[in-house]
């Protein structure tokens, strides 16, 4: 190895402000988007590998709850990198959270 950091590295120590803002309001819902995803391949890949009808309306459930919550938290996290970039054109401040 060279000792070189990849591109998203050197951007994360070349802007610390940015990264530490950035990722302090995306980690929460990009985190409940990753566990979604895994809940919604459980749901598609269980369910036709048990028999019983109570598992199946269970996997059914499962699929049916995932993908509406994971458009609302794709939409918090695009929602939230849009005020990001407002706040960092300076049309808006955190503090005032809303229409300026």
């Amino acid at each position: 190895m060279s000792g070189r950091l990849p591109p998203a590295a050197r951007s994360s120590f070349a802007f610390p402000r940015l990264y530490a803002s950035s990722f302090s309001g995306f980690y929460l819902p990009l985190m409940i988007v990753l566990w979604l995803l895994m809940l919604r391949g459980m749901g598609i890949e269980l369910r036709s590998h048990v028999g019983d009808p109570l598992w199946r309306s269970f996997f059914d459930f499962l699929l049916a709850l995932a993908g509406p919550l994971l458009a609302v938290f794709f939409g918090a996290a695009v929602g939230y990198f849009a005020f990001l970039y407002r706040s960092f054109r300076g049309k808006v401040t955190p503090a005032e959270g809303g229409e300026h």
